[in-house]
């Protein structure tokens, strides 16, 4: 970000945060007017109605399509969130000065100064996005310099510096780990990057009678019994996979970017049939690649499930601390885990999950 990347800068007076949001909002209506915006869009997930404002249209196809499973025409009903987002380079309005320098960056985005409270700050610098999110009026805003350059894992799991936070606050928490499972019950797939997870729950989708929820983050609501909620319709996965994903290649949105970038799936709508937006949870499955013999679970304890969670979801999205640990601490409590030993058969993968799926209640 340009602005807020030096010393903390010279003002005749220190803004409050809700001061700071205020003058933000106010930059974002005058993007809209310069724009001819707002251009609304609204989407439900875990029964939260979140509707975007974007000042201009550049933002739409960067931040909309991993959302369109969960798209409503409820436009004009009562918001639960409401998003303004707009960038520079459309609009030609720029974020407001802030009130922070270099050295007010915290860890994962978060700011000195904006990382408690009623008004929080998250600036993700692998994305140049600027996120507010007011707690008492449940606004947000989504600044960056520049649409065309939002790079293409912002657009596959776009607003973590906003959605996490705001549903946290709600007590609902953002995993990382991928879900499959048929139409009444379903599983996480749980690990550190590597470990298979996204192969895994793009791989169910050549599966007849399994649904995708996520390969990467998804959404829990801990009310018994704890549901699963699907937040974005995409995936990745490594290039050299492609070729053998005959059937999600009409689906790809970077085709032509791959010698640099993840192949990146956008879902909907073509394999809209095979996404479901919200399961109850059945069990936990840890992948772990053998690369011999036959694919099969075995069980794991709620440790394992643990350590192959919360690290992973705590260092990846902002603002997650000892409460998101408690709350993972308790899930893998009320739910069995298994490893899911990944043999040199993967065709056969998404029928052990879903053979797990019907023999168990």
């Amino acid at each position: 970000m340009a602005q807020g990347t030096g010393e903390r800068p010279k003002l005749k007076y220190m803004i409050s945060p809700a001061e700071f949001f205020q003058k933000a909002y106010e930059q974002f209506m005058v993007a809209c007017r310069s724009s001819g915006g707002p251009h609304q869009v609204s989407f439900r997930l875990a029964q939260k109605e979140i509707h975007l404002f974007f000042a201009s249209p550049s933002l739409i196809p960067v931040i909309v399509p991993a959302f369109q499973h969960l798209k409503t025409s409820l436009c004009n009903g009562k918001a639960d969130l409401e998003i303004y987002l707009w960038d520079y380079q459309s609009t030609g309005i720029p974020m407001v000065q802030p009130p922070w320098g270099k050295q007010d960056y915290l860890p994962k985005g978060a700011i000195k100064g904006y990382n408690k409270g009623d008004i929080r700050a998250i600036y993700l610098f692998d994305r140049n996005a600027l996120s507010l999110v007011n707690f008492t009026c449940d606004k947000a805003i989504y600044w960056v310099p520049d649409a065309r350059l939002v790079p293409y894992f912002e657009t596959g799991a776009p607003l973590l510096g906003i959605l996490p936070q705001w549903f946290f606050e709600k007590g609902k928490l953002f995993i990382h780990a991928g879900a499959v499972g048929v139409k009444d019950k379903g599983v996480l797939l749980v690990g550190k990057g590597g470990s298979g997870k996204s192969t895994t729950a793009l791989r169910c989708l050549k599966h007849h009678s399994l649904y995708y929820l996520a390969d990467d983050y998804c959404l829990l609501d801990f009310e018994p019994p704890i549901q699963i909620h699907s937040v974005y319709c995409s995936g990745k996965l490594d290039p050299v996979q492609v070729e053998a994903s005959s059937s999600l290649k009409l689906s790809l949105y970077n085709s032509h970017r791959l010698r640099n970038e993840k192949a990146l799936f956008l879902l909907f709508p073509l394999m809209a049939n095979r996404l479901v937006k919200s399961v109850p949870l059945t069990a936990i499955f840890i992948p772990k690649i053998t690369g011999k013999g036959h694919t099969f679970l075995s069980p794991a304890s709620p440790t394992d499930a643990f350590r192959a969670l919360a690290p992973s979801t705590i260092l990846q999205l902002p603002g997650f601390g000892h409460k998101t640990s408690e709350m993972i601490a308790k899930l893998v409590q009320a739910v069995p885990a298994f490893y899911l030993n990944l043999g040199n058969d993967p065709e056969l993968v998404p029928e052990v999950i879903y053979d797990y799926l019907v023999e168990h209640p």
